[in-house]
């Protein structure tokens, strides 16, 4: 190429390179040819383009989902059949491509061949079959629904805005029937009935109305219904009762609370910067530097981008993030070098309004005549029992603060652990077998630098100039540094000669 190779000369069939390339699978020179200006669209003698052929004869993700991000038209047809990338991909049983373009790319199902067969109507024909996966099945049943019924009722039910609104409602509305039920004044077995009956109607109203989408926005969700419900018990039961001290040190730390809570949903995570100028230089620079380049270690085969040193694509949120740590459900966003540190706030402050909340409760119980119950007398399981029964609201409430409580505590510490002692993410504390740095260094962090200064260089804390964190820059850092690499032989030095 750089010698001026013309890469759309075609061979006897009408194929170029870039046909080639995508028919046998060779993912970083379609990048190269695409990036040097080769269209993702050429198309070959039959009207075949690249994308057609990766359908057709390549079973990995790649290059299929390499040319979705290049652009490659999903609704083009070869001039022989008639026929589109999903069409091939169907013909070949390519089960990973058929879930790439059905579930990522949202290819159309609709679009006829010469023979008058869409994707949907031969997806139809073969449902139950293995090859074709439990969520394409789901989806080509969504679309066969869809075209069949004419029911306004089921209309409202398909429409996008609707679902969502009562995705995001149904957990507000799911814990306070919950507090009904148990403040209701039936008998125990009633309310244990009553709430099977409550779980059943919310998990098929889940199954049949929400997607995998939908479904992904229930943590998040679940969080702020018991989150208004906390502030809804404090302000009706806890706040009269309660001191003026009290009430504003709560309302403090729950200020703090929503301030790291809002930057760790909807703040940038690390996010690495992926334009289409930027792509094209660094898939032309890695390839001509040595194919190695393409390794996975360094390159995103999805966001098209030099893999920056600990940094990650999420699926969840398709994109690259700098210094990865995990995607957490609870904020619906992933957790990486921008916003790890509201995160860890975001917990603690979180702990902090749990156990404020168990302290206003027993302060409520205590204040009540008919709620003064001797632990002592009763036992433990008729004390909760009397509890219940005296405020049921209060003790559900208490309940929740309870198990959010332990659980966000080993969470914070879990977290805290792997901050300052082993100087890892959770994802390089899962992942460690598959990163060379960490192999190289017998499964220890090649980046841990001691717990004081591995939680200095977290939170870029100085300590009024005691200590001097090296911070770093995991947006742009590619390489180890050497006296980091090289730390556990520093040591013995004298022992080692360095060229």
């Amino acid at each position: 190429m750089n010698a001026g190779a013309d890469p759309t000369l075609r061979d006897a069939e009408g194929c170029s390179c870039i046909h080639l390339a995508a028919q046998f699978g060779h993912t970083a020179l379609v990048a190269y040819f695409v990036a040097r200006g080769v269209s993702p669209d050429l198309v070959d003698r039959s009207g075949m383009t690249p994308l057609m052929w990766s359908c057709w004869k390549v079973c990995s993700l790649d290059p299929t989902r390499l040319l979705l991000t290049l652009g490659a038209n999903l609704s083009l047809t070869d001039s022989t059949q008639g026929n589109t990338a999903l069409h091939w991909a169907i013909l070949a049983r390519n089960t990973t491509a058929i879930s790439t373009l059905i579930l990522q790319a949202q290819a159309n199902m609709n679009i006829p061949n010469h023979r008058g067969d869409t994707p949907l109507s031969m997806l139809q024909t073969q449902l139950g079959s293995l090859w074709i996966g439990g969520k394409v099945a789901d989806k080509v049943k969504e679309n066969i629904s869809t075209s069949r019924s004419r029911n306004v009722l089921f209309r409202i039910a398909k429409d996008k805005r609707i679902r969502w609104w009562c995705m995001v409602g149904t957990p507000f509305v799911a814990f306070y029937l919950a507090g009904v039920i148990l403040g209701g004044n039936i008998h125990i077995f009633i309310k244990i009935v009553l709430l099977i009956c409550l779980y059943i109607v919310l998990n098929t109203a889940g199954q049949v109305l929400y997607d995998e989408r939908l479904m992904s926005l229930l943590p998040l969700s679940i969080y702020l219904a018991t989150k208004m419900w906390f502030y809804f018990t404090w302000l009706i039961y806890i706040m009269p009762n309660t001191s003026l001290l009290t009430n504003i040190i709560f309302l403090s730390s729950s200020g703090l609370l929503w301030y790291c809570f809002l930057k760790s949903w909807i703040g940038d995570a690390g996010v690495i910067p992926a334009t289409k100028e930027l792509r094209f230089k660094t898939i032309i620079e890695l390839a001509e530097r040595g194919i190695r380049g393409f390794e996975p270690s360094s390159f995103c085969s999805t966001c098209l981008i030099r893999r920056p040193l600990r940094s990650k694509h999420c699926s969840i949120c398709n994109c690259c993030i700098a210094r990865f740590d995990h995607h957490c459900p609870w904020v619906a966003n992933c957790i990486g070098a921008k916003n790890h540190k509201h995160f860890i706030g975001f917990l603690s402050c979180l702990v902090i309004m749990c156990g404020q909340m168990l302290y206003g409760t027993a302060i409520f119980w205590q204040s009540q005549e008919e709620c003064r119950i001797d632990l002592s007398s009763l036992g433990f399981w008729k004390f909760l029992l009397a509890i219940g029964q005296c405020e049921p609201w209060v003790a559900w409430v208490g309940a929740n603060s309870l198990l959010h409580f332990t659980w966000v505590l080993m969470l914070l510490v879990c977290q805290l652990y792997q901050i300052s002692c082993i100087g890892m993410t959770a994802n390089e504390r899962m992942n460690r077998g598959r990163y060379s740095h960490f192999i190289n260094n017998s499964g220890k962090s090649p980046f841990s630098k001691g717990p004081l200064t591995n939680i200095a260089e977290f939170f870029e804390c100085t300590c009024f100039g005691l200590l001097k964190p090296q911070l770093k820059d995991w947006m742009t850092s590619y390489d180890i540094d050497k006296n980091v690499e090289h730390q556990p032989l520093l040591r013995h030095k004298d022992n080692f000669q360095y060229v």
